[in-house]
């Protein structure tokens, strides 16, 4: 397993990063998520001429909205993962025109003013200046259009197997103990937007409506929340949830799960945003093949947890 830096970078920076590893192994978002996220948009805006997926990296969920979008803006601060997306979309080149540009998601600058008819950024907000983007917002966004933030936790839950699901729950503790002791303020502040599962995100008021919805999947499957709100050096960021929004929690959901081998299973592990040091993690895959072995199974299937914003930006 190749150990990344986890000093400072801007947003996921790793050098050399292995974004076909990435594409593999990582969760793929399921269809419904698209479906929920386009009904939402019909409903409350129908316009279809441009959305910019900022935090893009391979532009893996660029492809996804490229099939209802006109124009796609795709924009990540690391110059390197910008040549890959566009590399990535050549493909859709025929049907679908792209806007490439190295920037921040707070700096959309390179847009102009009342441009966009949506907003995406998937699993990238834990490194953007939150207050930063949602003062740009304003300005870039058509009145109606749609902001959506998707996230998935980074540390999944087994659900087939009690034994590797213990030896997985020792490994991840490991793993975000030493990422929030050794990380940079970017992976902290991954990790604290993350675990907190967007309820740190504020929608000013003044910009989008009253009915913001939230949408929590298999958020019972994420135990680890709670060990990380007691660990001072995390800072765990209050809740900014309106009394106006939505919540809708659904659980068991199972377009959120994959099964993995277990050498699948440590190529996903690489594919995450640090590999920290300090800890025995030989042990800990030993004692997940142990319990696959005594169990018969070839593989063990891991669930996510997602956590979804939908808003529309005011008219007036």
């Amino acid at each position: 397993m190749v150990a990344h830096s986890i000093g400072e970078n801007i947003g996921f920076a790793i050098p050399d990063f292995d974004w076909d590893a990435y594409t593999k192994y990582r969760p793929t978002y399921p269809h419904s998520l698209f479906s929920r996220i386009y009904e939402y948009h019909k409903q409350h805006c129908d316009n279809w001429a441009i959305v910019h997926d900022a935090g893009s990296g391979a532009g893996i969920a660029a492809e996804a909205v490229a099939k209802k979008f006109d124009t796609v803006a795709v924009s990540d601060p690391n110059a390197d993962y910008v040549e890959v997306a566009k590399e990535r979309l050549k493909h859709l080149e025929t049907t679908t025109k792209f806007l490439f540009h190295q920037s921040t998601a707070e700096d959309q600058s390179w847009l102009g003013s009342k441009t966009l008819d949506m907003f995406t950024i998937f699993t990238a907000i834990g490194y953007v200046d939150l207050d930063k983007l949602m003062q740009e917002l304003p300005r870039v966004l058509k009145p109606g259009a749609t902001f959506t933030a998707v996230n998935y936790n980074g540390w999944p839950a087994v659900v087939n197997n009690r034994a590797a699901a213990a030896a997985w729950v020792d490994f991840g503790d490991q793993w975000v103990i030493r990422g929030i002791k050794e990380g940079s303020a970017s992976v902290k502040r991954g990790f604290r937007v993350s675990w907190a599962g967007h309820d740190c995100i504020a929608l000013p008021a003044e910009t989008f409506d009253d009915g913001v919805i939230r949408i929590k999947i298999n958020e019972k499957y994420r135990p680890e929340a709670e060990q990380v709100k007691r660990l001072p050096e995390l800072g765990f960021p209050p809740s900014r949830v309106k009394d106006t929004d939505i919540i809708i929690e659904e659980e068991n959901v199972d377009d959120w799960t994959r099964e993995y081998t277990l050498d699948e299973l440590k190529s996903f592990v690489s594919t995450l945003a640090y590999t920290p040091g300090g800890f025995d993690a030989a042990r800990l895959w030993q004692r997940i093949e142990q319990a696959m072995q005594m169990s018969h199974q070839d593989t063990l299937k891991l669930l996510w947890t997602a956590h979804i914003i939908l808003a529309t930006k005011r008219r007036s």
